[in-house]
């Protein structure tokens, strides 16, 4: 992806972003005008759904597939690669943010049992 001058990868990535945006209800296309509509069969089992081609019975309540935000993503890098080189910021230490992102994936599976717990007790103490 380096050697793809970064306004080309910026304009194609964005583009396949743009095109795929509705692969998950079957088709591609731009502005959710169909252009064309994808095999039935990518769309049958769950283990496709992953890939942005979810079944009819797949639910998710945080599903957000490979297909159509790997090319965000890929935009979202390119686009750094366009950026004005930025002078040295200077070096500034919060000391309570700090152990909050160097523990942040631990916070994050702690909350969740203690978001459902509250869940499930508040409607029995109201």
């Amino acid at each position: 992806m380096a050697r793809i001058p970064p306004r080309l990868g910026l304009i194609l990535s964005f583009s396949l972003f743009l095109l795929a945006r509705d692969v998950n209800h079957g088709y591609l296309g731009f502005a959710w005008v169909p252009l064309l509509r994808l095999p039935r069969g990518l769309y049958s089992n769950l283990a496709t759904a992953g890939l942005g081609f979810p079944a009819p019975a797949f639910a998710s309540s945080d599903y957000f597939p490979l297909l159509p935000w790997l090319f965000l993503f890929w935009t979202g890098f390119y686009l750094y690669r366009l950026r004005p080189e930025i002078p040295a910021l200077p070096d500034i230490r919060l000391p309570g943010l700090s152990v909050i992102s160097r523990h942040s994936l631990l916070l994050y599976l702690l909350h969740q049992p203690v978001l459902y717990a509250a869940l499930v007790l508040l409607p029995t103490i109201l």
